[in-house]
């Protein structure tokens, strides 16, 4: 995410800032329930850590869910390398 604060009093300008904000995001579906958790930081540990908390928010919300998520079939892709900007 990339935040652009400018500040200006009578007409000058007083504080110009671009901040760049990075994390991660994780999302599973776990016996028909959907997890999610995020972290702001790019490392091995945090992923790892991240996954872990999402699916316990998927068991901890199971006994809430009325309705089992079920992924349309969907063929696997695999060597494959996913990016975006």
């Amino acid at each position: 995410i990339t935040t652009e604060t400018v500040q200006m009093r009578d007409g000058a300008l007083e504080t110009a800032v671009t901040d760049y904000e990075i994390g991660l995001a994780v999302r599973v579906i776990v016996d028909g329930t959907w997890g999610f958790a995020s972290h702001a930081e790019l490392d091995t540990a945090a992923a790892a850590d991240t996954a872990r908390r999402a699916v316990r928010v998927a068991t901890t919300l199971a006994p809430l869910n009325a309705e089992r998520i079920e992924l349309a079939p969907e063929p696997v892709y695999r060597d494959v390398s996913w990016v975006s900007d």
